[in-house]
């Protein structure tokens, strides 16, 4: 069985009291959590639902969030986090 490896990013940006929206900038994945360790686990697992689904049905790997939506971009004063991704899948 071969298995890849991805690299990609995550960014977490606090929205309100207890809530923190976390996605992943190459797949336009997305989650959220009351906590920035809780939004961070549940992005992991469905950035890795999300490659072994696309892989699994040969759909295409990389579906980038819109840079209108990156909040890197749009509102870097409510990012709280911006941290690697690895996946294996």
């Amino acid at each position: 069985m071969f298995t890849d490896t991805f690299s990609l990013t995550g960014v977490i940006v606090k929205e309100a009291d207890d809530v923190y929206v976390a996605v992943c900038l190459e797949l336009d994945v997305a989650t959220q959590g009351r906590t920035v360790t809780e939004a961070k686990r549940k992005l992991l697992e469905a950035v890795t639902l999300d490659l072994e689904g696309a892989l699994a049905t040969r759909a295409p790997l990389w579906h980038s969030l819109p840079s209108d939506d990156n909040p890197l971009l749009t509102c870097p004063e409510k990012v709280v986090a911006n941290f690697p991704i690895r996946v294996m899948a």
